[in-house]
């Protein structure tokens, strides 16, 4: 069965020839596919087709917005996030309800060695993710996980201050994992 993601993919340049340059200067794990903001974790589900139906029929508004940064997580990786995070979790919102309904029992492995209380097991119970409902965060990774000090500091240096990109949103992206690697599936446009 096969993993599908639902992401807002920006069409901005700038951001992917960012993110590439990080990558060639720092010499770290970035990312597994274009950058991008994880709307929906990976779900496995077999009726793809009636999700996507179903997110046609919400009927969601394109939209715009400014990803600043960079910040810093955990001192591990670098993120620019939304100006707006309202925006994009009202995107969130609506497609995470339609979640239950579709996916299979399946969670992914990292979700499974937490050690989780409260809302967020009901919420990996319910739909499979930690990080959804008001544990929701907007984020565009631009470099890292594990990150050492140095890295860290190297990429900072590389940036040289504050990021400001605009961002249209005119389709969300639905991607799927092939051979280890996440591959557009469908795009939805929005209204």
């Amino acid at each position: 069965m096969e993993r599908y993601s639902i992401q807002i993919v920006p069409k901005n340049p700038k951001i992917k020839k960012l993110v590439k340059k990080l990558s060639k200067k720092i010499k770290n794990r970035t990312l597994e596919d274009s950058p991008h903001i994880t709307l929906i974790t990976s779900f496995k589900t077999k009726k793809i087709k009636d999700l996507i139906k179903e997110i046609k029929n919400l009927k969601l508004q394109k939209s715009s917005f400014e990803l600043k940064g960079p910040r810093t997580r955990n001192n591990s990786f670098l993120y620019l996030y939304p100006d707006n995070p309202k925006k994009i979790g009202n995107f969130h919102k609506k497609i995470i309800e339609l979640i239950p309904k579709y996916r299979e029992s399946w969670i992914h492995a990292g979700f499974q060695k937490l050690s989780i209380e409260g809302k967020r097991k009901n919420n990996l119970k319910k739909y499979g993710d930690i990080y959804c409902k008001e544990f929701f965060w907007p984020h565009l990774t631009i470099c890292g996980f594990s990150l050492t000090k140095k890295q860290l500091n190297d990429a900072k240096r590389i940036i040289s201050g504050e990021i400001n990109f605009k961002v249209k949103v005119d389709y969300l992206t639905i991607k799927v994992k092939k051979s280890g690697k996440w591959k557009e599936f469908k795009r939805i446009k929005l209204n």
